[in-house]
């Protein structure tokens, strides 16, 4: 990693996917210290929804399923609500959460007004800055995965990240 400007630049060290945990333990104590003094915000998704695009991705990313063999293997042998019992996905609650409390300055949806909270946030910081939209699975609207069942199920075994946002944003359903 390098700084530039107030700005964290990806070199040699992956940081797509690590929790404030992983990248603190990552870099030095004293590069740590001033990492937590960045601002800090991520967007939330639905749980209910992301588990319909995580499998989608799965199955759809060629690169992903190269990657992680015995992990494609679920979404290519079982349909989304086998899978969603089979499968075991990381906590959104993880990449927000450190040293058991709220990390983030700032948490959005993940939802069809992000672009606008994006674009006030970006206001807010005084910062120029464009949102992309990477690994976009395509699938029907999440809800048609779910029966009754599942939902309650999904409920909880995903309930810390049920809790985190429904506190946040209103019911999951």
């Amino acid at each position: 990693m390098s700084r530039d400007n107030k700005k964290i630049t990806h070199t040699s060290l992956e940081i797509n996917h690590l929790t404030p945990e992983q990248l603190y333990k990552s870099v030095s104590p004293e590069y740590a210290k001033e990492l937590k003094g960045y601002f800090k915000f991520c967007f939330m998704r639905n749980p209910l929804a992301r588990l319909v695009s995580l499998y989608h991705f799965e199955k759809q990313s060629k690169n992903w399923r190269i990657n992680n063999p015995e992990m494609a293997k679920l979404s290519e042998t079982y349909s989304f609500r086998h899978w969603c019992y089979k499968r075991d996905v990381q906590r959104q609650r993880e990449f927000i959460r450190y040293e058991k409390k709220n990390h983030m300055d700032w948490i959005g949806v993940c939802d069809e007004t992000m672009d606008e909270q994006f674009k006030e946030l970006v206001k807010k910081l005084g910062i120029n800055a464009e949102l992309p939209h990477i690994n976009v699975s395509k699938h029907k609207p999440w809800r048609e995965y779910y029966n009754p069942k599942l939902v309650r199920d999904m409920k909880v075994k995903y309930d810390k990240d049920v809790d985190l946002f429904e506190k946040r944003f209103g019911s999951v359903w």
